[in-house]
């Protein structure tokens, strides 16, 4: 996986870091000190010019959880670009990472983890 850029995008990432979603928040609980399946997890990591949510490295499995509105940007990759590098990118929504149906969610990202 490619360093940061610049010097901004290393500063935005961590900005962003220090203000988590709730989703991002649920999602990170479940997923941080290799608490899934001992997989090293990164947030808020770059992948070429952009910043995924959370990035499985070992994997190239990337987590962007879909914006409110339908930007995309420096905060969230167009569809395809991060497909074009070779990752498989999962895209859930906010209500996708409630208490209720996350760990569903942990499930598919289980089936993808595993060959």
């Amino acid at each position: 996986m490619p360093a940061y850029r610049t010097d901004s995008q290393r500063l935005h990432a961590r900005a962003q870091r220090a203000e988590l979603t709730p989703a991002e928040a649920a999602l990170w609980a479940a997923l941080r000190n290799h608490r899934f399946m001992g997989l090293s997890i990164r947030r808020k990591a770059p992948i070429g010019p952009w910043i995924a949510d959370f990035v499985i490295p070992s994997q190239r499995i990337a987590i962007v959880i879909q914006p409110e509105t339908a930007q995309s940007g420096i905060d969230h990759p167009p569809v395809g670009a991060l497909e074009r590098l070779r990752y498989t990118v999962l895209r859930p929504s906010a209500g996708d990472l409630s208490p209720q149906t996350l760990p569903g969610f942990l499930r598919c990202l289980a089936k993808r983890v595993t060959p």
